[in-house]
């Protein structure tokens, strides 16, 4: 794990950060209560990468800050890339090259993560496995379904 923080990671686009986490501040103070630390979110990543022959499709639900909606859009972890984890969790993100979009993920703007049984377009997964590898690390706010799992970073 980097100790880069995403404000060192936008160095030269300070004005553009600002606006974000203003954005991403007043998103958050919308939910009753924050689960997750960056800390939290960086051992809970760090297993998935760890354990990606068992965690085989993870989606990342982010707050969208650009619309008035309340829509969020997703990232599909690159669990591909789960060997090198330790060059895509930084300090207070998660690079794009692990979590999959075109830009970083910063922790605090994680809504919920989703473990699907069935993803793609015939492959499934283990969501009693899953269960194990996040129930080793610690309480995490989740919801379950015999379909998906979900770790939710606010509620």
């Amino acid at each position: 794990m980097s100790s880069l923080t995403y404000k060192e990671h936008c160095r030269g686009m300070e004005e553009w950060y600002f606006e974000k986490m203003k954005l991403l501040d007043r998103r958050i103070m919308e939910f009753d209560c924050c689960h997750m630390s960056n800390t939290k979110w960086r051992k809970l990543f760090s297993a998935i990468a760890q354990n990606a022959d068992v965690c085989r499709d993870c989606e990342i639900f982010v707050f969208d800050l650009e619309k008035e909606s309340r829509m969020r859009w997703t990232n599909i972890m690159r669990l591909d890339r789960a060997a090198e984890h330790h060059k895509y969790l930084f300090e207070d993100y998660i690079c794009e090259g692990l979590a999959g979009g075109h830009d970083p993920v910063v922790y605090r703007e994680i809504h919920y993560i989703e473990f699907r049984k069935r993803y793609g377009k015939r492959a499934e997964q283990d969501l009693q496995q899953i269960k194990k590898v996040i129930a080793a690390l610690g309480q995490f706010h989740r919801e379950e379904s015999a379909l998906c799992l979900r770790i939710f970073g606010y509620s």
